[in-house]
């Protein structure tokens, strides 16, 4: 009876709905805190991955500062951040920064909801309902996960890039051990590897170590 009622699809979509507010909510409370601080981001490399951002957007030129700075930054987080960079830049100062930074930050959040379902799935494949709820539970509730979708860090864009690309190469490891058809499993199990080698190397262009 119990494993019946983990069954429930709702159960998935309350631990995803839950991991999303829970994060939504720890965006809040620390970009009220970097508002305390008096500042929009409170660590140097959030503020490096927006300027760069920014650069990209206003200038179109991939830099930190001036021609004379020197830093490195992997591409994609920029890029991501770019989106809300140029809706900060199409306002001409007329909405305050916080909000596209507070903007990023939700992004992360939703993306750290993905995780946590992406990752339930994963399970239930594995081991069934019972395991899928367990693993989604601490998934949304462990405090590194949370910190990594809600901080404007490569962390929120690569995490989710990482996970589906393990995902992925499971399920072509699967495909290839299917043998009633091999032609079409082969096939499949080669789009599976492709998928997997594309997420793991845009996640590797977010964050490489």
């Amino acid at each position: 009876k119990v494993l019946k009622l983990l069954d429930d699809p709702r159960w998935s979509i309350t631990i995803v709905a839950s991991a999303i507010l829970l994060r939504i909510f720890a965006a809040l409370v620390w970009q009220y805190q970097c508002a305390e601080s008096g500042v929009t981001l409170k660590f140097g490399d959030s503020q490096s991955y927006w300027t760069i951002a920014h650069n990209l957007v206003v200038n179109g030129e991939y830099q930190y500062g001036s021609e004379q700075s020197r830093i490195f930054r992997a591409p994609v987080y920029p890029l991501f951040l770019s989106l809300f960079a140029w809706c900060e830049h199409s306002t001409n100062g007329g909405v305050a920064q916080t909000t596209f930074v507070l903007a990023a930050r939700l992004a992360g959040c939703v993306l750290g909801g993905g995780i946590v379902w992406l990752l339930m799935f994963w399970t239930r494949q594995i081991a069934g309902p019972r395991a899928s709820c367990l693993s989604g539970i601490l998934a949304a509730t462990y405090s590194g996960a949370v910190g990594m979708s809600i901080f404007v860090l490569s962390e929120a864009v690569a995490t989710p890039l990482f996970v589906l690309s393990c995902w992925m190469l499971w399920n072509s490891t699967c495909r290839c051990r299917q043998h009633h058809n091999p032609t079409n499993t082969e096939r499949a199990g080669l789009y599976w590897s492709a998928g997997s080698g594309v997420a793991f190397g845009l996640a590797s262009l977010a964050r490489p170590r």
